[in-house]
């Protein structure tokens, strides 16, 4: 199992309410509770690493709250910091409805999991539904008590109770070690070789650098009568621009380096011109269909071309990489300079 974006904390920064509520369940459609639960305080866990979250966290903690008579301005919240570790005991409080079909349960944990700052009050948290379902195939639930230890992890950029052991915290732990990756110097950048990005399942042929001219159009530059009408002129202005050069595939539509074929190359998508791209891993050369990658960068760089129609405004159609086709005075020059 791979995730192209996610990690396991180290440690966890748990923001917690000053105030407690009540949690009751009823049945549907009826006020009347199946189980009423104790008090608990709603909490909000934070990678320790992100800051911003911390401070969003917080901000929410603090916000007035109803207590049934009137809002009230909380104490300020409770806020410490833990080893990213099982977490025992697990209760499923209810299941919370929101928007666009969405829905988490609410489970709270018990103190004990906790430092003794929390003493007696047990946290509620979300519990999406797939870390339910493998704990119901693989450890079971016991009068509403999990009986699978869990702890978080980010997937994606949300941050959430997982299962412990299992699949997706054995991938996310894997991309630790990605994460620790520098990028490489562009400096280093070998035409014809293969990198991948920190996300690990996007990979990248890296084909040169260029200096090519972008244009830049304006209505700013008054205004003439034509056949007995005002019309804005258009001035136009070329601006060079150094980039880099790249083919891109990742693993969304199942393509490996092994599998691209040279129909592929005319595929104008794939094809990047950045300034700058942040790559962490020298996958080296590669062939496909029989062909060196760096055969093929040259391959590419060959089919630079500029075409001019007969009018004389310029037209680059690469490949499908970019195409200019803008009203341009006659012998306005424009042009793609190879830099090797």
């Amino acid at each position: 199992m791979t995730v192209t974006q996610g990690y396991l904390p180290e440690q966890i920064t748990y923001v917690v309410s000053s105030f407690s509520r009540e949690f009751k369940v009823t049945w549907e459609d009826s006020d009347e509770a199946i189980v009423n639960m104790p008090k608990a305080n709603i909490a909000w866990p934070c990678s320790s690493e992100s800051a911003s979250a911390i401070k969003t966290a917080t901000q929410w903690a603090s916000n007035k709250y109803w207590d049934g008579t009137k809002h009230v301005t909380p104490e300020e919240p409770l806020v410490f910091t833990q080893e990213n570790k099982d977490l025992v005991d697990v209760r499923i409080l209810g299941i919370e409805y929101r928007g666009n079909g969405g829905r988490a349960y609410k489970v709270y944990i018990p103190a004990h999991n906790f430092p003794k700052e929390v003493e007696d009050k047990p946290l509620v948290f979300d519990l999406r539904e797939d870390t339910l379902l493998f704990i119901m195939l693989h450890g079971g639930i016991d009068k509403g008590v999990l009986q699978y230890p869990v702890r978080f992890g980010i997937v994606g950029t949300a941050l959430k109770l997982i299962p412990s052991p299992s699949p997706i915290m054995d991938a996310l732990a894997a991309r630790n070690d990605t994460r620790k990756l520098t990028p490489i110097s562009k400096k280093d950048f070998v035409i014809g070789r293969a990198y991948t990005d920190k996300a690990g399942e996007n990979k990248y042929i890296y084909l040169g650098d260029y200096e090519h001219y972008e244009v830049e159009s304006s209505s700013n530059a008054g205004h003439e009568y034509v056949n007995h009408r005002s019309v804005y002129k258009t001035k136009y202005k070329l601006r060079k621009i150094k980039s880099q050069l790249w083919y891109e595939f990742n693993e969304y539509d199942k393509r490996t380096l092994q599998r691209v074929t040279i129909a592929d190359l005319n595929e104008g998508y794939y094809f990047k011109l950045v300034k700058s791209k942040s790559v962490i891993k020298d996958i080296g050369e590669t062939t496909i269909e029989g062909e060196s990658t760096t055969n093929i960068a040259e391959m590419i760089n060959a089919r630079f071309k500029l075409q001019v129609d007969a009018d004389g405004a310029p037209e680059v159609d690469y490949i499908g990489l970019r195409t200019l086709n803008r009203e341009l005075p006659k012998g306005c020059p424009l042009e793609f300079i190879k830099k090797r």
